[in-house]
């Protein structure tokens, strides 16, 4: 999964617990770094200036911002409205899903099905497909990341949400 939703509406939208409903053979694996909540605004910060750094090169050559840029912008404000009054830390996740069944066909149809579901509630998940075995290496109970790819940064009450 590489982007969780901001606004998830609790009750009835437990998208952890929602696998586990539908009833596939599948098992979502999810990695978890805390930020300290003072580190975390430390490097929002550095992060809010290196942004408004590339903003004003982007004025003085009066060209149009990227859309990545401005969407960049609109979140490193939205998880500091987050953090700053709650005081919480940022947790670093990695949340995948690992499927399986007897034939190649079959784990296909659960992908597209998995997929669809998720993307329906507006998560993005990805299918890579160079990074398939790291990403089922870091099933085995005990591993850290084995990909940074997929590493999505949120507050803690976006986890908290996913499950009843």
């Amino acid at each position: 999964i590489n982007h969780i939703p901001d606004t998830i509406e609790f009750p009835d939208n437990e998208w952890i617990y929602l696998l586990q409903n539908m009833n596939v053979q599948a098992e979502i694996c999810i990695h978890l770094t805390n930020i300290e909540h003072r580190e975390a605004l430390g490097k929002l910060d550095r992060k809010k200036r290196e942004i408004e750094s590339q903003m004003d090169n982007i004025d003085e050559a009066k060209a149009s911002y990227p859309e990545d840029l401005l969407r960049s912008r609109d979140e490193a404000e939205e998880l500091e409205r987050e953090l700053k009054p709650a005081r919480l830390p940022v947790t670093k996740a990695c949340v995948s899903i690992c499927i399986s069944d007897a034939t190649r066909e079959e784990v296909e149809d659960k992908v597209k099905h998995i997929c669809q579901v998720y993307a329906d509630r507006r998560f993005i998940v990805e299918r890579p497909g160079d990074d398939q075995l790291k990403i089922f290496m870091q099933h085995i109970p005990g591993t850290g990341f084995y990909t940074k790819n997929f590493i999505i940064k949120l507050p803690p009450t976006a986890l908290a949400g996913g499950v009843f």
